[in-house]
C-alpha cells in the first residue's frame, strides 16, 4: 500500500480524511506535508498494521488525542491519554485574558496557581509566556488526580518550565502554601442531566472526574468559592470557565461567598458565556 492509497481509505463517515492524515502521519513519524510530497511511498507491514489498529480504535470512538498521545492548545502541543481531559480550543480564551489582566496590571512579580490543572496546558502556556517576557513569578497548579498530576508534571518538563511550576496534589485551593495574586480554574462543569447527551469519545473515554460537575454543573465551584477567600492577596482576580448557561447560578455563588467581588462576563467566540473574571475588592475595576 502507498500513502496516496492509504489517504484514499474511507473507513466510514465517522472518520473524516483529516483524521486518516494525522494517524497516517503518526505511525510513520512524518508531517502531514510529507504525505503530500511523496504519495507513492510504500508502507512497511509494520506501518500497515498499526495504523489500521489504530483507524479501528478510531472507530469505536476512541478520542484522537488519546490516539496520538498529543493535543494542540495555544499553538503549543501537549501529551494526552485517558489520565487527563483533552484541552479544548475554548479554554484558550481563559489564557487570552489572564495575560491581557496580568500585562495591563504590569506587576513586578505576581504568584498565581491554576486549581485542577489537568494536563497542566493553562499554567504551563502562561509559564512559558511570563519567561519570555522576563516577569518574575511563582506558579502553582493543583489536582486531586496523582495521575493527572503526573502528566502535567511530564508536560512542564516537555516544555522545560518543571522548574518554574510547583505542582500540589489535593483537594482545589487546600494545597496552596501562600496567598495567590491570579488564581484561575476550569473545573468540571457538565450538569448531572447533561451527562448523557455528551459525544460517546467524551463520556466513554476521558476520565469522568474531569467533567463531572454534580447536579447543577456547579458543585466544585461552590466548594471552591466557600474556600477561596482565604487564599487570595487583596485585590487577587480570578478567572473561571463555565457552561453557556450557568451565568446566573454562578454570579449568586459568587456573591455569597464574595460579596465585595465585581464580575465580569466574557463571551467566547461563538457567542456563548464562557469565562467570569472576578476582582475581590469594592470599587476596584476589573
Amino acid at each position: 500500500m502507498t500513502i496516496k492509497e492509504a489517504l484514499r481509505y474511507r473507513p466510514n463517515q465517522r472518520i473524516k480524511p483529516k483524521e486518516i492524515e494525522i494517524l497516517l502521519s503518526f505511525v510513520l513519524k512524518q508531517t502531514r506535508e510529507f504525505l503530500f510530497a511523496y504519495p507513492q511511498k510504500r508502507l512497511t507491514k509494520k506501518q500497515i498494521n498499526k495504523w489500521r489498529s489504530l483507524i479501528e480504535k478510531r472507530k469505536k470512538g476512541h478520542p484522537l488525542a488519546y490516539l496520538i498521545g498529543q493535543q494542540e492548545f495555544y499553538g503549543l502541543n501537549f501529551y494526552v491519554d485517558s489520565r487527563v481531559l483533552i484541552p479544548r480550543p475554548e479554554t484558550e480564551l481563559l489564557v487570552e485574558n489572564v495575560l491581557e489582566k496580568i500585562f495591563k496590571d504590569c506587576p513586578s512579580k505576581i504568584t498565581i496557581a491554576d486549581i485542577g490543572t489537568g494536563s497542566g496546558n493553562i499554567i504551563i502556556t502562561l509559564a512559558l509566556k511570563f519567561k519570555a517576557c522576563g516577569l518574575k513569578f511563582k506558579a502553582y497548579a493543583t489536582d486531586i488526580s496523582s495521575k493527572a498530576l503526573e502528566v502535567a508534571q511530564m508536560n512542564a518538563k516537555i516544555h522545560q518550565v518543571d522548574n518554574k511550576i510547583t505542582f500540589l496534589k489535593g483537594d482545589l485551593v487546600s494545597p496552596l502554601p501562600e496567598k495567590i495574586d491570579y488564581l484561575l480554574a476550569n473545573l468540571p462543569y457538565v450538569a448531572k442531566n447533561e451527562m448523557s447527551h455528551l459525544p460517546k469519545e467524551v463520556k466513554d473515554f476521558e476520565p469522568k472526574i474531569a467533567f463531572d460537575g454534580g447536579r447543577d454543573g456547579l458543585f466544585l465551584y461552590h466548594q471552591l468559592l466557600k474556600k477561596v477567600d482565604d487564599y487570595l492577596n487583596p485585590s487577587a482576580s480570578l478567572f473561571l470557565e463555565i457552561a453557556d448557561q450557568q451565568k446566573e447560578k454562578i454570579t449568586r455563588l459568587i456573591k455569597k461567598y464574595l460579596p465585595l467581588a465585581q464580575i465580569k462576563i466574557i463571551k467566547d467566540y461563538a457567542g456563548h458565556n464562557r469565562l467570569i473574571i472576578i476582582k475581590n475588592i469594592q470599587n476596584a475595576q476589573v
